[in-house]
């Protein structure tokens, strides 16, 4: 080892810590550590848009079928080309500044994402609250229904004896 590459030791920041269950400090993890960045990229973020974009998404206040819509909430809109009652799912929503009316960016639930489109409220028929209702009793409605199909198929199988 030569003379000169001892005293060469890199300085390093400080590793990040978390405390054991013992009191003292263990190194994070590279997972514990990305996680954490993302967690303070999320809050600068957050500080960042300060409300630009209307109503926070966790304000209990705040009514589900109050515009803007939770991303993820389900709600039936007109579809343009013949008119006709469709599920769809918020995808993104976005607040035009000079008018403050809301668009949302939906995809159909019987058609591929290439058909999902931006719609504006007038489109909406019913909101997430009945929306979301239909959609789940029409769900339990095709459930029961295959269920009753299956055991009627499952009555005609050939009988051994």
């Amino acid at each position: 080892m030569t003379v000169g590459h001892a005293e060469k030791k890199r300085k390093h920041a400080p590793a990040p810590k978390r405390q054991n269950s013992m009191g003292g400090d263990v190194p994070l993890t590279q997972q514990q550590k990305r996680e954490q960045q993302r967690q303070q990229q999320q809050q600068q973020q957050r500080k960042s848009n300060d409300g630009k974009n209307g109503a926070d998404e966790d304000d209990p206040s705040k009514h589900e079928n109050d515009h803007p819509f939770k991303r993820g909430r389900i709600i039936i809109v007109k579809w343009a080309a013949d008119g006709s009652e469709r599920f769809c799912d918020v995808i993104e929503r976005a607040q035009n500044e000079k008018t403050g009316e809301w668009s949302y960016y939906v995809h159909y639930h019987d058609f591929n994402r290439r058909m999902d489109e931006w719609i504006n409220i007038p489109s909406v028929l019913k909101p997430p609250s009945v929306a979301g209702a239909e959609h789940k009793a029409m769900k339990e409605q095709l459930e029961r229904e295959k269920v009753r199909k299956e055991g009627r198929e499952g009555g005609r199988g050939c009988m051994d004896g």
